[in-house]
């Protein structure tokens, strides 16, 4: 096992309150303890050389199952394939995901260190390829499709045991032929040492140039064989912390100083003006009323009224100077715990029959600090001229300027931030049989079960039904206490009245009641996964070699459910005064939003690939040869589809190699594409000569859609000069047209 790189870099936003990319966040990995023992320490020996050659990231001269679903040592891919090695990946960086990330394929991948929202997952790593989004990288592990992690049909490669990867196969351009749906932009095949014998084990630990954002990391693997070496069996573990980044963060002056972005509306057209330092934000922690004659005035402790200091220049949010609340920004990165278990196992039943299984648990936790809750703009209540918490001397003023109520937007320092914190735990068994029927002519057939389970929560953010309901306090006729008025016309049992006017001056009892039950959805998808295929040598032509063709067969089947905390729909603000407009056509809550909602799919498919070598060791061909695949795909409900791809590889002499592929391929509609409930996106005001219509759009899944499909050609050579030895160098052109792209309009 090669030693742990002694550094891990990332960059930095500035340092010393200057906005610079050169500061590194994470400068060093303290240690690294390596281990490595084994019972039969002669097997272990000759097991050793084989894992520690790295292949090269170029061109693959034999591709085992990425390329093509022939297995042949003799078979070169005629679309281009990158593999990295164990060794190559380790000194691009110690974590996979970083490593794969910094090759040019992946640059749009997003990171796993991300806040919880309807769309992302906690803690996950999912791989980008060409920039057409994870929903379109397949993803297999030693050939086979691995289950989706989450709705939208993305696979979190993080829970892929690390510290068993032999080496990782990249095709750019359509696989779906081969593989099914999903290859649109192409596949990502992890290929897994499952001939690993001994033990290994690896500590790191790490930390920024500020003191913080510390990561640990323990990872171990066993191999051992059994029944006078028939049966194998290997178990591998991993687990990493990486300490939060928060925004109360005294360690780096320049995130905290307030830096952004005023837009200054004076003069012919908007302008941006950036400042490095000094911001606030214009709604201070007292209250400010933003309409009417008293528009401007903000409240001390104890509710007194007096007009606020602005700074300048200032917009509509953000002012330079001031005493406006100061701005919390987010945390840099979340709080993430990931725990990994692999379990794989080999038993040779007799000389060609050889049984497989496999299990896996992972469980990865992320927690961010998003913001403060916040009422400006849009979601400001209006403040009537009986509310209880009215002093009297705002009562004089209303009464002088002849008001009787005003929008009064709060930013709420006094209570705690609010926070995503999200969990995933994934189950999967795979159990499968393979061998030979006759010499050369093999066979494969497997079953796979997963469960992935995602709970994803929001804590502390505004629930707007019962903030609305407190707000509109008023004092009881009969018993002079202050209640809620909507709780007096027998609307909102249990509503607890809340003061707005000056900083700290909600209850604790009114801080529990406007935060309601907490937002949570339970999302769980079950999948299965089987398939059999089988390959076998045919007809020769002038190359004097086999062609050969694989036949298949697989099926899928995915059921998905999400649960949530609070009834769907719109919160029902019957009888309650002062509600903003667009509250009530939107989210219940100030942050996020989940909606219920259930659905299934099956998917049914063959597929045929022929690879033919056709004329070999001639002048001007040296060799010559044609790939070609199909697949028919029966997807419920979304109907059948048909996937092909063609492909030539010529040699005019050995040293030179011409490749060229044409495919078309397909995505299938993901679960949320198909069965997401009806949810708000946003809400538009649109100007007609009758008048002004408010308009709000919602996002709805499509159980009639049909997979997308996406057509790709690609063309290259490679070159590999017989007088300079080991010398590959290659080059190639791709291009992928994508058509009935699913999205939301």
């Amino acid at each position: 096992m090669p030693p742990l790189d002694a550094a891990r870099e990332t960059t930095d936003l500035g340092k010393d309150n200057k906005m610079s990319t050169r500061t590194q966040l994470l400068r060093s990995a303290a240690t690294g303890i390596l281990l490595a023992y084994t019972a039969h320490s002669q097997a272990f020996a000759q097991a050793q050389p084989a894992a520690a050659v790295p292949a090269k990231v170029s061109e693959v001269t034999e591709v085992l199952v990425t390329g093509s679903r022939i297995s042949n040592p003799n078979l070169a891919s005629p679309t281009p394939v990158t593999s990295i090695g164990e060794l190559d990946l380790q000194r691009q960086s110690p974590k996979l995901f970083d490593a794969l990330t910094t090759m040019p394929q992946f640059r749009a991948s997003p990171s796993n260190k991300g806040f919880i929202g309807l769309a992302t997952q906690s803690g996950g790593a999912r791989l980008n390829l060409r920039n057409f989004g994870p929903q379109r990288t397949l993803v297999l592990v030693d050939g086979m499709r691995v289950p989706v992690s989450d709705d939208r049909g993305s696979v979190d490669v993080s829970l892929i045991p690390e510290q068993l990867i032999r080496r990782v196969d990249i095709v750019t351009g359509g696989a779906s032929a081969a593989y099914g749906s999903d290859a649109v932009a192409g596949a990502v095949n992890f290929i897994l040492d499952t001939g690993f014998r001994g033990t290994k084990a690896e500590a790191s630990y790490g930390v920024s140039t500020y003191g913080d954002g510390d990561a640990v990391e323990l990872s171990a693997s066993h191999g051992l064989s059994f029944a006078d070496g028939r049966g194998s069996l290997i178990v591998s573990g991993d687990y990493y912390h990486q300490q939060a980044i928060g925004p109360f963060n005294n360690k780096r002056d320049w995130y905290n100083s307030n830096a952004g972005v005023v837009i200054n509306t004076a003069g012919a057209q908007p302008t941006q003006l950036v400042f490095n330092h000094g911001l606030n934000n214009l709604v201070p922690t007292g209250g400010l009323i933003t309409s009417g004659p008293l528009s401007g005035t903000t409240f001390d402790a104890g509710g007194l009224p007096r007009p606020e200091v602005f700074g300048s220049p200032r917009d509509s949010i953000i002012m330079v100077g001031g005493e406006g609340a100061g701005r919390i920004p987010g945390g840099l990165i979340g709080s993430l715990k990931r725990g990994n278990f692999f379990l794989h196992s080999e038993f040779q039943a007799s000389p060609n029959v050889t049984l497989f299984g496999e299990a896996a648990y992972a469980d990865s936790h992320i927690q961010n600090l998003l913001q403060q809750s916040k009422t400006w703009s849009g979601n400001a209540p209006t403040i009537f001229s009986d509310n209880a918490y009215i002093t009297p001397q705002l009562a004089s003023q209303m009464l002088s300027a002849g008001v009787t109520s005003f929008r009064m937007a709060r930013t709420f320092n006094d209570l705690p931030i609010i926070t995503s914190d999200g969990d995933d735990k994934t189950y999967r068994v795979l159990g499968g049989v393979r061998g030979e029927f006759a010499p050369e002519w093999k066979y494969q057939a497997y079953a796979q079960y997963s469960q992935s389970k995602v709970t994803a929560t929001y804590l502390n953010s505004l629930q707007f039904k019962n903030f609305s309901a407190a707000v509109d306090a008023v004092r009881d006729p009969a018993t002079g206490q202050i209640v809620c008025r909507s709780t007096l016309a027998g609307l909102t049992p249990g509503c607890v009245p809340i003061n707005l006017f000056g900083a700290g001056s909600v209850s604790p009892a009114g801080e529990a009641y406007i935060k309601g039950t907490q937002q949570v959805r339970t999302l769980t998808i079950d999948e299965w996964n089987y398939g059999a295929n089988t390959q076998r040598p045919l007809f020769k032509l002038w190359a004097d070699e086999p062609a050969i063709l694989v036949v298949g067969y697989e099926g899928r089947s995915q059921k998905v459910n999400q649960a949530t905390a609070l009834p769907a729909g719109f919160a029902d603000f019957t009888g309650i005064r002062g509600v903003p407009a667009g509250r009530i056509t939107s989210s219940q809550f100030e942050v996020g939003g989940f909606f219920p909602y259930s659905g299934s799919v099956k998917v049914n498919e063959g597929f045929a690939e022929l690879n033919i070598p056709v004329i070999k060791d001639k002048p001007l061909i040296n060799a010559l040869s044609v790939d070609a695949a199909i697949r028919y795909t029966k997807y419920d409900p979304s109907g059948p589809a048909t996937t092909y791809k063609v492909g030539v590889i010529y040699e005019p002499i050995p040293d030179i190699r011409l490749r060229g592929s044409y495919s078309k391929d397909i995505r299938a509609p993901a679960l949320f594409d198909m069965f997401q409930a009806s949810s708000p996106i946003s809400q538009t005001n649109i100007v007609t000569p009758f008048g002004i219509i408010s308009q709000t759009s919602f996002g709805v899944g499509n159980p009639h859609l049909k997979p997308e499909s996406a057509k790709t050609y690609t063309i290259g050579a490679v070159l590999q000069p017989s007088s300079i030895p080991r010398l590959t160098a290659s080059i190639d052109y791709y291009h992928i047209s994508l058509e009935q792209g699913i999205g939301a309009p």
